[in-house]
């Protein structure tokens, strides 16, 4: 095999470092924030997502834990960053809004992301990027469709594997 030739196998290695360098590098140009990662993504689901989305919608969006997230958003509440407010026709589900200031903190984070966007980014194309984040959004298609089948796969088979429950049958 030859040098230049990486091993598919390889290729979550390579995304795993790519994304932790990429993280590092945002992350030392945000530090002056209040937040952190987990806030800011948060923050930035919010915004994309739209007025009192959920707790599951955002989960979902980042692909993150509950506990993460709840953590994430009760921060944010406390800091006025976003209100929450409970949802009409079911009083448990609280939907999620970010407030003017969040949205002040979110475009100043941008402002700061871009300039390390700009070096990261800087021997690189326009036409790459396409293809970059074409086939970035196919991985992560594919991902999610085959955790979605080892959900389902797991459900069906706690179902096969549930043990029938003989009926009693009384003597008269």
């Amino acid at each position: 095999m030859s040098k230049n030739k990486t091993p598919a196998w390889r290729l979550g290695i390579h995304l795993d470092i790519s994304n932790r360098l990429w993280q590092e590098a945002m992350n030392k140009n945000i530090t002056y924030t209040k937040i952190n990662r987990p806030h800011w993504l948060a923050l930035g689901a919010i915004d994309e997502l739209g007025a009192n989305c959920n707790m599951t919608q955002i989960c979902d969006y980042l692909q993150c834990e509950v506990s993460t997230c709840s953590r994430a958003l009760a921060f944010l509440e406390k800091n006025q960053l976003i209100t929450k407010t409970i949802m009409e026709g079911d009083k448990r589900a609280k939907g999620v809004t970010i407030t003017e200031e969040g949205k002040h903190l979110l475009e100043e984070l941008d402002i700061h992301a871009e300039a390390s966007r700009k070096q990261l980014l800087l021997d690189v194309s326009p036409e790459q990027l396409a293809t970059f984040k074409y086939v970035v959004e196919k991985i992560k298609e594919r991902a999610l469709h085959i955790i979605q089948q080892d959900s389902d796969s797991a459900e069906e088979t706690e179902e096969v594997e549930k043990p029938l429950k003989k009926k009693k049958h009384h003597s008269l």
